[in-house]
């Protein structure tokens, strides 16, 4: 599985700022914005309440952000803590030292909760590498491996435009 890599710069660290208030969370999305305004330049982005969503090619998707350590792999959990009212999700990784996001792929709203495991808070279950987690909230989780791909010659194209071929 292949991701569109962006790397992140201090103007889009500022644009991301500028468009939150306080939290951690919402400025990691801030920046996934970011992000994926630069590997779909052709896209519109549009602030709804605290969700960040995105029109690329006449389809509306949600951004989902989530942090990463390192280059994500498709084992990685992807979470969603409240339903909202969209009918794709399009999730991205933000290295937490801020410097690189990663366009993983998208799915239908729809396919998410029919298939992604609902944890209550509190809940411990085990991770990929099998490590335990504690959920903090009620969530659903499903991995990255069953998102659908982002198309390898929209992946060629963002990294041409990027300089990364």
């Amino acid at each position: 599985m292949k991701f569109i890599f962006v790397p992140i710069n201090a103007k889009m660290r500022d644009e991301a700022e500028g468009l939150t208030q306080d939290t951690k969370s919402r400025f990691l999305t801030a920046l996934a914005a970011e992000v994926v305004q630069r590997a779909f330049p052709n896209c519109r982005v549009h602030v709804r309440g605290d969700a960040f969503e995105v029109t690329i090619g006449g389809k509306l998707y949600e951004i989902r952000a989530e942090g990463v350590r390192r280059q994500p792999n498709p084992t990685y959990s992807i979470l969603v803590n409240k339903k909202r009212k969209v009918s794709r999700y399009l999730w991205v990784f933000i290295s937490h030292d801020f410097d690189g996001g990663w366009v993983v792929g998208w799915c239908k709203t729809k396919d998410f909760y029919d298939r992604a495991k609902f944890y209550k808070e509190g809940a411990i279950y085990e991770l990929a590498n099998g490590m335990k987690h504690k959920n903090r909230h009620d969530s659903w989780h499903w991995r990255v491996d069953r998102l659908k791909p982002i198309p390898p010659k929209i992946i060629k194209n963002a990294q041409q435009r990027m300089g990364m071929t």
